[in-house]
């Protein structure tokens, strides 16, 4: 507590909303809408492994605080809104391992390295976590992105191929069965997540063989289309459904096939 306030010290009115905007570079909406630039626009090769390791770290985190179930700081020190319990931060351990796999596949380590740090910093800044929260969250991530990226070398070394219909149903498997054996709201979306993103990218291999193309204009108009199909779908099914578990599954599900499967559809019916 007393380290939040002697960060809270620094309260300008330009840090407060610096850091209550790079908060966000950690919140779900921000993987949903941002990350799949980087499988339509960027590498659509790195799509597997990075969910694979986000869905890792995020059960990881969820159960971790569900043992521990330590509280978090005081609500006279939060400067925005925060549920759930502290240890170990799940802001500080995703970014780890989204940002870090995207240091390694681009061997840039400057820019994922402040980000990890801000993220990190700007939950303690705003009162909703401690600093051994953070901590924690980033040797967590590190673990798990350590385990994973040492998996997939030796995965490639020996030139594993899998077949795209079983795996297909097999993560439409494994996104349903996360939150039956881990029961949260975070487990529940990223559960849907995961089956519809996955389950869709190996389907696009096998229907669609989607190929990306190099030109600034179609790779923003790739980023467009994409997006705008994510927000509509996240905002109309919201408003649609009932706010259950199970509709919730339902509506990351369609937004995880929306960008796996079904945006590089259109991306090749309109020659992007």
């Amino acid at each position: 507590m007393t380290f939040i306030q002697f960060l809270q010290q620094v309260d300008f009115p330009f840090v407060v909303h610096l850091m209550r905007g790079i908060t966000y570079l950690g919140n779900e909406v921000f993987y949903i809408l941002v990350l799949p630039i980087a499988f339509w626009c960027w590498r659509k090769d790195a799509a597997v492994p990075l969910v694979l390791l986000l869905i890792c770290t995020l059960v990881i985190n969820v159960g971790l605080k569900e043992y521990w179930a330590i509280p978090r700081p005081d609500k006279s020190v939060r400067l925005i809104a925060a549920t759930g319990f502290s240890f170990p931060s799940g802001h500080a351990q995703a970014p780890m391992v989204l940002w870090g796999y995207i240091a390694w596949i681009t061997k840039s380590y400057r820019i994922p390295v402040l980000i990890i740090f801000l993220i990190g910093l700007s939950r303690v800044y705003l009162g909703v976590h401690f600093i051994q929260d953070v901590f924690a969250g980033w040797l967590i991530g590190f673990t798990t992105l350590f385990i994973g990226i040492h998996l997939q070398k030796r995965l490639s070394s020996r030139d594993v191929h899998f077949e795209p219909i079983p795996m297909a149903i097999l993560f439409l498997f494994l996104g349903a069965a996360v939150p039956v054996l881990f029961w949260h709201d975070l487990t529940v979306k990223g559960g849907g997540l995961m089956a519809g993103t996955l389950s869709g990218l190996y389907l696009e291999r096998a229907w669609v063989k989607f190929e990306m193309s190099s030109t600034l204009l179609q790779g923003t108009a790739r980023a467009f289309i994409g997006m705008s199909g994510a927000i509509l779908l996240y905002l109309g099914l919201k408003t649609i459904l009932p706010d259950t578990d199970i509709f919730n599954w339902i509506r990351y599900a369609d937004i995880g096939l929306w960008i796996g499967l079904v945006a590089p559809w259109i991306f090749a019916r309109l020659k992007l």
